[in-house]
């Protein structure tokens, strides 16, 4: 027993745990209402993947390759956006309700390759 002890305490601190690799998700869409210029922000909710910034197109379609998980969405403009995108989105979401500007977990999608969404901004 007294040679089994340091095994189990080496053990007992391995609490290490080897990260999964992350997968990614083309994902495609549309998102109905006022939405042309503006863009469409992924928040992670938990997880390891990092917030992600899409540009709406037309008729407010967009393709995107996120990590795979559950995110929140919402209209905005990253702060990353050019200088002439940038005023664009800002004047595109004066049209936008503000509920639709903020993150909520109201809005939860589950992103999975392949994933199409289907999105209401009114």
């Amino acid at each position: 027993m007294k040679r089994l002890l340091p095994f189990l305490a080496l053990l007992a601190g391995c609490g290490y745990e080897t990260p999964l690799p992350s997968t990614p998700a083309e994902v495609t869409g549309r998102v109905a209402g006022p939405v042309k210029d503006a863009y469409l922000i992924f928040h992670p909710v938990g997880g390891a993947a990092q917030p992600a910034a899409v540009k709406l197109g037309a008729e407010g379609k967009f393709h995107a390759t996120l990590t795979a998980g559950q995110y929140t969405w919402y209209l905005g403009v990253p702060e990353t956006a050019p200088k002439t995108d940038r005023a664009k989105a800002e004047k595109a979401l004066k049209a936008i309700p503000l509920p639709f500007q903020q993150p909520s977990l109201h809005r939860l999608v589950d992103i999975a390759p392949g994933a199409v969404l289907d999105l209401a901004a009114r």
